[in-house]
Order: C-alpha cells, then structure tokens, then sequence
C-alpha cells in the first residue's frame, strides 16, 4: 500500500527490493495497481482518497531467483508487516517515518541514486476535519519540499512499530505532516 497519488502518474510501476544480482538491483513489476474511491452521497460523484494497492507475487519472486545459476542463488525472506493495520494514533504515542526519496538519475555513472529523509517525535496533533487526514506535529521544524518530496506513501508508525497511516502530504507553515488513516479503510480493504 502506498499514497494513491504516487502511482496515478503514467509508466510502469516497480517495487524496488534491497536484493543485488549481477550489480543490477531487483526490481518487481506492480501489477493491477488498485485506488481507492468512495462516493459522495450529496451528488453521486467519486471522490478519491489518497491510498493505492497491489498485490506482490512473493512465491513467484522466489520462484524466479531459484531458477538462477548456483553462484547466484539467494536466500530471499521479503520483509511483511504484520501488525493490525486498524490502530489509531493518540496523543500520548510518539510516531516517525522513513525514506529513500529525493531521487535523481546521474548519466554520468548511469545510477539513479536517492537519499534518505525522516522524522522521528512525531505527536499526533488530530484530525483534519476538511479531508480527513491525520495530522502529526513535527519535534522540529518543517524542513522544506525538497527534503521530503518523493516521502509520500512511507508508513507512519508508533514506537512499537505499529503502522497508523501513511505520508500524505504536510503543512510547512505549520510544522505539520499529514497521514492517510488506515483505520478507516482496513476493513473495506480486508485488511489483517
């Protein structure tokens, strides 16, 4: 699962793993990418919420490296969540994020090479009454659109792990970063 906004931009999709064969980095297609609507009861239209899904072929994935010579053969183990995807942040957790974002193709070394952002001490700040999100205070301030652009998608989780939301956005003005609450849709996505 990701931000839906990510993946609504032309071209195909991969999931990049943290596996090296033959100094190229595995990368696996995302197929029937799935977003997330619901409908406005007021006029009948479709209103789009911020989340996207697809299912990744993990047997096939193992499948594949199998199949390669022995001196390349891997151990895989894909790393899953699987905590409860219906937590609700409170005022009393303290919530992060990470990502490799801010991402730039280099023709020199023909590598494209991205960077990490962050942020740890997060407080959960409420709920924006006008869409919904989740709003999580920062323990610093905003670091600007270039430290975080490519971060959309990246899970927000308490200090136990727990994931509560993913990055949606933020508000520089007033230190703020904006969640989409998986709460609200884990059990329309069935979700465990």
């Amino acid at each position: 699962m990701t931000a839906g906004h990510n993946l609504k931009k032309p071209g195909v999709w991969t999931l990049e793993t943290n596996l090296v064969l033959a100094d190229r980095t595995l990368h696996v297609p995302l197929k029937d990418i799935q977003f997330l609507a619901q409908i406005d009861l007021h006029d009948n239209e479709l209103e789009d919420i911020d989340l996207a899904w697809a299912r990744i072929p993990q047997e096939e994935i193992k499948e594949a490296l199998s199949l390669l010579p022995k001196d390349q053969k891997h151990q895989v183990e894909l790393p899953l969540y699987r905590g409860p995807l219906n937590e609700e942040p409170t005022r009393s957790s303290s919530y992060g994020f990470a990502a490799w974002n801010r991402t730039e193709f280099h023709p020199g070394i023909s590598q494209l090479l991205s960077e990490a952002s962050y942020e740890v001490y997060m407080c959960y700040a409420g709920t924006c009454t006008k869409d919904g999100l989740y709003e999580f205070r920062l323990a610093r301030s905003h670091q600007g659109w270039k430290y975080y652009k490519g971060s959309s998608g990246a899970p927000i989780a308490d200090e136990e792990g727990l994931i509560v939301a993913f990055v949606a956005g933020g508000d520089p003005d007033k230190d703020l970063i904006y969640g989409v609450p998986l709460a609200r849709y884990h059990s329309i996505l069935d979700l465990h």
